[in-house]
């Protein structure tokens, strides 16, 4: 389960990517890769401290649909860790790095999963809370 929750956050911020810089189609279809991964009880809380339910989430994500056209704008993922397994549920930590219009970000991500066959990579996300990373210029 470890590799398939690994392989997950690597794909879904990669359709982050994608979808935010317009690179596939706007549809229901293609939309489905980030909504059928979403538990009905996700949660999520942002570094601010706001905390959004799963509707709300896959509302604000649609909406940014080709907001990075022709810009740079990245996002990678970075040392993943596996915190606690059991059963079909695991805890996994990890650091998700952006680069948005030239300025560079980084979060630390705890994110909970639960199996579930139907999906891409077997799993969906429970309930995810990332903290800032402070960023350390380079000399």
């Amino acid at each position: 389960m470890e590799s398939a929750c690994r392989k997950e956050i690597v794909q879904l911020h990669q359709f982050f990517e994608d979808w935010y810089h317009g690179r596939m189609e706007y549809s229901d279809v293609n939309f489905s890769r980030m909504a059928d991964v979403m538990a009905e009880p996700f949660t999520i809380i942002f570094p601010s401290g706001s905390q959004h339910r799963r509707e709300d989430t896959l509302r604000m994500v649609r909406e940014g649909y080709g907001r990075w056209q022709d810009s740079a704008n990245r996002i990678w993922i970075e040392n993943v860790v596996l915190c606690w397994q059991e059963e079909d549920v695991c805890l996994l930590t990890y650091e998700e790095w952006q680069e948005t219009d030239g300025e560079m970000t980084a979060r630390l991500s705890s994110v909970l999963f639960r199996s579930q066959a139907e999906t891409p990579n077997g799993l969906v996300w429970l309930h995810v809370h990332e903290t800032w990373l402070p960023i350390i210029p380079n000399d």
